[in-house]
């Protein structure tokens, strides 16, 4: 019993981390292109602390969403530019313009 308890929080705990990682990716990475309601969302839903921290911790889930979101569709021939991974530009755009 006590097993199936620690392989439940255990199983838990990573679905979590990859749902709210991939949640997260996605509007920071809707945030590098400006979009104007990733900027709402974040700013409704976190702090510059806590964003800048999420930042950190779903680091990963950024790279494999920028690679699948910008880097192959510009390979495969769909995108004709790429824009920079800046984490501070996301961070600008969302905490420091007021617009």
């Amino acid at each position: 019993m006590l097993q199936y308890i620690f392989y439940l929080i255990l199983y838990g705990t990573i679905l979590t981390y990859l749902v709210l990682g991939f949640i997260f990716s996605f509007e920071a990475l809707l945030a590098l292109n400006r979009v104007k309601g990733a900027k709402k969302w974040i700013r409704k839903w976190n702090t510059p602390k806590q964003f800048k921290r999420k930042l950190m911790i779903f680091l990963p889930f950024l790279h494999i969403g920028y690679f699948l979101l910008e880097i192959l569709p510009y390979y495969i021939g769909l995108d004709s530019d790429i824009k920079p991974f800046d984490l501070e530009k996301i961070y600008k755009f969302i905490y420091e313009n007021d617009d």
